[in-house]
């Protein structure tokens, strides 16, 4: 079984004709706000939307990145592995994030091709690559003599978050607060409790 992205005739075309200058798109909410960054240098502008550079060039041979994303693999089973975003960051603005609820925030990937190495002009418009939602989160820190590096990991679940789902749920308490006279969710659970667990009476 294939799966299908709907890939552009034009971005194609781009794959098609070397040298290939891939691009990441990722669009995130934040709980300060909607994150858009890619993964060139300078910010780009796509879908009317800023998205601000997320990886520099140290020189022509080595390129620090900012942000690093790792797609879920792809298989043919019924359950599949989430993917992970990686942040580098100074301890100070890891620590800063502390506190802030991500969980099952939402969180999207394009795949594109710019016109120059890690530039922010697109050769056609991205194809959406990874969508689902913050799952956990995780600091590290590693050093190296004198260097040290700090990590934001970000683990991420596959579809739609589950506070989405959510919304398809009822409980007695939803009904309590949209409807605060209602007794009837009430009943409901004690008439669900007496069908699962019926009262036993003693014999006379």
């Amino acid at each position: 079984m294939a799966l299908t992205r709907g890939c552009s005739p034009e971005l194609l075309a781009a794959l098609a004709e070397p040298p290939v200058h891939p691009c990441l798109l990722i669009e995130a909410d934040w709980p300060d706000g909607v994150v858009r960054v890619h993964t060139g240098q300078y910010p780009m502008t796509w879908d009317g939307k800023t998205w601000m550079g997320s990886g520099y060039v140290v020189d022509s041979d080595e390129r620090v990145n900012l942000v690093d994303f790792a797609a879920p693999a792809e298989g043919e089973g019924m359950t599949a592995d989430g993917g992970t975003i990686r942040i580098a960051a100074t301890l100070e603005t890891i620590l800063s994030e502390r506190g802030k609820v991500i969980r099952n925030r939402q969180i999207s990937v394009w795949f594109g091709v710019t016109t120059w190495n890690y530039g922010n002009v697109l050769a056609a418009d991205p194809v959406l690559l990874f969508t689902g939602y913050f799952d956990e989160r995780n600091f590290e820190l590693a050093r190296e003599d004198n260097d040290f590096s700090h990590d934001l990991t970000l683990g991420l679940g596959l579809g739609p978050p589950p506070r989405a789902n959510a919304s398809v749920t009822h409980s007695a308490e939803d009904q309590k607060a949209a409807y605060p006279g209602d007794t009837a969710g009430r009943h409901l659970i004690h008439a669900e409790k007496r069908r699962v667990n019926p009262p036993v009476w003693p014999e006379p």
